[in-house]
């Protein structure tokens, strides 16, 4: 049975000092399919590379690499690569020594560390062998001796076998040698495999049918174990595919969905999710699924004051997964009060925290068990981890949706596109061109940093198209399980996994007619961005285990925080799939290089803020506006809505102080007789007129009076800054 899914060149990927690995191949073209990616990861890896020929000549293998695009010249000249002959070592003195071929590759081994390489990587064929020369027959006895030498060495061993040539025999005593056996594409945990040792503690026929047997029941336990994780992989996707499309009409029903199938699958009496309050002082209990209830779904009625269960609220905003037991077994931090207030009327409780995009723990999916001895499986909390911040996903996506439908206001003077507010003279260039480019279909690549509103660009982009009445399907490309990443973005027919009984669109059959914005592009493994590069190309994709390719009505838009440039000059990303993605380029600037946006953002979030909890801020001091224009923003826009909000969190009166903003900025706080402070003579930013004179004196201050440099940081053009600082009386 194959372990890996992935392919060749993922099983390569893992490979590890100490591995020793036989390949039998039946074609040229299955031998260079392992020999390029595996000679192409030790120099990437800073592995000192030894390949021994035979078979091929040292030209052979060399022009298999350049042609597999591997540069040999610069390794070849610095040592890092050697190409030996079979005479140079196996064979040196005219004879095979097993003794003196471990000796010379533990002097390898030796001078590769010394030269500050990693660990030595070699890799042999074993043509030489059947050329009946002397010692020959010792080459099973050789392969023996190398599971003893390469354990804790920095060493990766491969040995080459071309099975047109070897006796059947031969290969029989060389996979028992080897732990892990590639053979022509497919990469296996060696069944046939015995350690050292075990040879000598019993007759040969004996030992290798006990080690068979044993293997055997091994099997059937991993068979097992795959297929529970194949069913825990389908559920995650459909659970997924089910939550990607929730809106404000249906979120209810799907995420009582999304409780009854996992609380069913794990085999828990009751699945609910709690919410920590905004003060994080009290955790609310908001949906549940009851077993008993014979499918019923209630609100769950929990109100708990987080001081009451301080250790499960610590290991909760901590991203930890919870278990408690009546038995106190699993967790003896935990008080007799606090067991009681969790397990309640319950034998075991399990908990998994729910993690918003941004990092805030905002609650936690809970699981109940009546029997004593339920077991929570390893397997499953890390699948339970995933769909729950999917739910959190869609629970903040949700918000924001009812959030932009209650609050949205129109912003006068054009400072607002699309809920995007800026009069930054870059951002109001990006407004003046999202109308042409809504208007075409061509692939748009976002670029910018986190929390500079790609989501919000590539939605508004969406919304001015004529695929408005279509859907706009978000995708978190490095929120994906690697495995799912295909069966995600393009589903999967019945058949293609086990348990896989229907079949099950991806997100582009979901997006159909509307568009995909997959965030986080630079994510996507390679083998993705292969498929993803045919469905740019052709605007045809292929389902998992499906048998034709499925025609695509999908607008492609792409956002990174990475400079994809640079993934692809290291081979992490496709360059052809970047220049395919980059028909339109959008680059957003970052919050500290449009300040002048800062005012408008406040408000218009303290407004949202003031509807949305009933309250009536009125705004923020000046010193603490001071102190907001002079922090940099490292998480952009979306940082200064959390720093707001933890203003919101701590103000009690009508105005956010410099005493409620995150500790981590008041140390920063400008004095009240600093030169920016003492822009008018007199104590206010009450006016958009004040507020400018303000930003311009800052600007001026900061080049030391440059007047060019000066308009450019602040987005206007050189005349205008003119006649503001004569409005202003600025002027020299």
């Amino acid at each position: 049975m194959s372990l890996y899914d992935n392919g060749l060149r993922q099983k390569l990927l893992e490979l590890k000092k100490g591995d020793h690995l036989c390949c039998l191949y039946d074609t040229e073209d299955e031998h260079r399919h392992l020999l390029t990616p595996y000679i192409r990861q030790g120099l990437n890896r800073h592995q000192k590379v030894i390949y021994i020929t035979d078979a091929h000549t040292a030209d052979q293998v060399l022009g298999y690499l350049e042609d597999d695009g591997i540069k040999v010249e610069k390794p070849l000249n610095s040592g890092q690569l050697t190409l030996m002959t079979a005479s140079d070592s196996y064979l040196k003195d005219g004879e095979f020594d097993p003794d003196r071929m471990i000796r010379m590759l533990d002097s390898e081994a030796k001078k590769a560390i010394d030269e500050g390489y990693s660990a030595l990587r070699v890799t042999g064929e074993m043509s030489w062998a059947l050329r009946n020369c002397p010692g020959a027959g010792r080459l099973i006895e050789y392969e023996a001796k190398l599971n003893n030498f390469i354990p804790g060495q920095p060493v990766v061993a491969l040995c080459q076998y071309d099975r047109r040539r070897f006796d059947a025999g031969i290969l029989r005593h060389v996979l028992r040698t080897h732990p892990i056996a590639v053979i022509g594409r497919e990469v296996y945990e060696n069944f046939y495999f015995i350690p050292p040792g075990e040879l000598d503690k019993k007759p040969e026929p004996e030992a290798e049918l006990e080690h068979w047997e044993k293997n055997l029941e091994r099997k059937k336990r991993q068979t097992e174990a795959l297929l529970h994780s194949d069913s825990i992989h389908i559920m995650m996707s459909e659970i997924s595919s089910d939550l990607v499309t929730a809106n404000t009409e249906n979120v209810d029903e799907k995420i009582n969905r999304f409780l009854e199938k996992v609380g069913t699958f794990f085999r828990a009496d009751r699945c609910y999710i709690v919410s920590f309050s905004s003060d994080y002082r009290t955790v609310t209990g908001t949906y549940e699924w009851d077993a008993e209830a014979v499918g019923s779904r209630m609100e769950h009625q929990v109100d708990v004051a987080v001081e009451d269960v301080p250790w499960w609220a610590q290991r909760t905003l901590d991203g930890k997964t919870a278990k408690i037991d009546k038995t106190g077994e699993s967790c003896p931090e935990v008080s007799p009060k606090e067991r009681e207030i969790l397990l309640h009327d319950t034998a075991s409780l399990f908990t998994v925290p729910t993690i918003a995009d941004d990092g805030r723990v905002t609650g936690a999916v809970c699981f109940d068990a009546s029997n004593e001895n339920k077991r929570w499986r390893d397997v499953d909390r890390n699948a339970i981890k995933i769909l729950a911040n999917n739910i959190a996903g869609v629970r903040n996506k949700i918000t924001a949706e009812m959030q932009c439908e209650q609050y949205r206001k129109e912003i006068h003077g054009g400072h607002e596109c699309e809920n995007i507010v800026s009069r930054n003279s870059t951002m109001q260039q990006l407004f003046s061109i999202l109308p042409d480019i809504a208007a075409s279909d061509a692939s748009v690549i976002i670029e910018g940093e986190t929390g500079t509103g790609k989501e919000l660009f590539a939605a508004a982009i969406h919304n001015m198209s004529g695929r408005s009445g279509g859907p706009f399907v978000s995708v978190n490309c490095g929120a994906l399980p690697e495995k799912l990443v295909e069966s995600e973005l393009f589903g999967y027919k019945a058949g293609a996994f086990t348990d896989a009984k229907k079949d099950k669109p991806g997100r582009f059959a979901l997006a159909e007619g509307g568009t995909i914005f997959l965030d986080e592009i630079g994510e996507l493994p390679q083998e993705a961005q292969v498929k993803l590069l045919h469905a740019l190309q052709d605007g045809t994709y292929a389902p998992v285990g499906g048998v034709g390719r499925e025609k695509a009505d999908v607008r492609i838009i792409a956002a990174t925080n990475k400079n994809l440039m640079d993934e692809v000059a290291s081979d992490r990303f496709r360059e052809d799939l970047y220049y395919r993605l980059k028909v339109m380029r959008l680059e957003l600037p970052p919050l500290r290089e449009r300040k002048e946006d800062i005012p408008l953002l406040v408000k218009h979030y303290i407004e949202r803020r003031n509807l949305l909890e009933d309250r009536q801020i009125e705004g923020v001091t000046n010193e603490a506006m001071a102190v907001l224009l002079d922090y940099d923003y490292p998480g952009n826009v979306r940082e200064l809505e959390n720093i707001l909000q933890h203003g919101f969190v701590l103000c009690s009166g009508n105005e956010i102080e410099t005493r409620h903003l995150p500790t981590e900025l008041r140390g920063a706080t400008p004095k009240t007789d600093s030169p920016t402070r003492q822009f008018n003579g007199q104590a206010g930013l009450e006016t958009i007129e004040q507020m400018e004179r303000y930003m311009i004196e800052r600007a001026l201050m900061r080049h030391g009076g440059n007047k060019t440099a000066s308009a450019r940081e602040l987005g206007i053009g050189k005349r205008t800054l003119y006649r503001k600082l004569k409005k202003y009386g600025l002027t020299e």
